[in-house]
């Protein structure tokens, strides 16, 4: 099942949270100029997903996978 932008984020946040359960989370969702998120509709595409969690930088693949970003 190919999950949408919102289900790998809340994939991602959720094992995050398990990891750090204090701190401060910066999320960034950085969709394809071309997506129809932009015209207010469904997502078309499959965007970038970064979080910062203090000073640790991650993204979230496809399937959800929370991933430490190298530095």
């Amino acid at each position: 099942m190919k999950l949408d932008y919102m289900q790998r984020l809340t994939l991602g946040i959720t094992i995050a949270k398990e990891k750090w359960p204090v701190g401060v989370y910066m999320t960034e969702v950085a969709h394809d100029d071309w997506c129809a998120f932009h015209k207010g509709k469904k997502c078309s595409c499959v965007p970038n997903i970064n979080i910062t969690i203090d000073d640790k930088k991650f993204y979230i693949d496809e399937e959800g996978v929370l991933h430490e970003r190298p530095n």
